[in-house]
């Protein structure tokens, strides 16, 4: 993967007032292939595993409508995403008067157009409420713990909570960090965003629904704990390489 541009995350209220501020590492749109160094004894290996990494280099496009709802506010962005090409396509939506923006990795480097930096943004987001466990490995620059079994932020019960922090420089939002709690076989079942690392900002969402798609799988609903904020994807397609 090239390392050619600078850690970009994207404001939390881009996704519905208190989604997710997501971190992504220098070509966002590119995926890596796996590290030569994947242990599959390592956390973030399992979690990423659980959820088919290793057929993601096989994929060739991923069609997704992300959706939002907090209390009246809603939002609806659809995308098309190449990851092997570094590719994006907004394709519609509630934001940007639904007009379509497309742009590449190497757009992003040097002075890209304000459009294309907030569609950036939004594509971020929205893509890592999808794709995140993927990025558990990915993201190499942030650190993943093991804190064994906790109880769930939402309901009742406890789960193995994982926590990923990212660089507290760089990036649209630096320093936030990611509460996962997963299941026996590693699915995430809920997490906690904490922005900036706060101690007293704690948005716990449940991550549910998963769909397959080949050996490639996600989560397409999350939800707060009143019930007043939601997240769901629709439309999903997962096109892949003949190999």
């Amino acid at each position: 993967m090239k390392k050619s541009r600078s850690w970009r995350r994207v404001p939390a209220l881009v996704a519905v007032a208190v989604a997710v501020a997501a971190w992504t590492p220098p070509s966002p749109a590119q995926v890596p292939a796996t590290p030569p160094d994947h242990d599959t004894r390592n956390i973030r290996h399992k979690i990423a595993d659980a959820y088919g990494v290793h057929s993601f280099h096989t994929v060739e496009r991923v069609s997704f409508t992300f959706n939002g709802k907090s209390g009246e506010q809603g939002t609806r962005r659809t995308w098309m995403w190449w990851p092997q090409e570094g590719r994006v396509r907004y394709d519609g939506g509630t934001w940007n008067d639904g007009n379509p923006i497309e742009y590449r990795t190497a757009d992003l480097e040097g002075q890209p157009s304000e459009d294309v930096v907030a569609a950036d943004q939004r594509f971020i987001n929205d893509s890592y409420w999808l794709a995140f466990p993927f990025h558990v490995e990915w993201d190499i620059a942030a650190t993943v713990t093991d804190e064994g079994m906790a109880p769930l932020p939402i309901g009742e019960g406890t789960a193995r909570k994982v926590v990923v922090a990212y660089p507290e420089t760089g990036g649209y939002t630096p320093g936030d960090i990611y509460e996962l709690y997963v299941s026996e076989d590693y699915r995430v079942l809920q997490w906690v965003f904490r922005p900036g690392g706060s101690e007293t900002e704690r948005y716990p969402r449940t991550w549910e629904n998963e769909l397959r798609f080949g050996n490639v799988s996600f989560a397409t609903e999350h939800a707060g704990p009143d019930g007043d904020v939601r997240l769901w994807f629709t439309d999903i397609a997962v096109e892949f390489r003949n190999e």
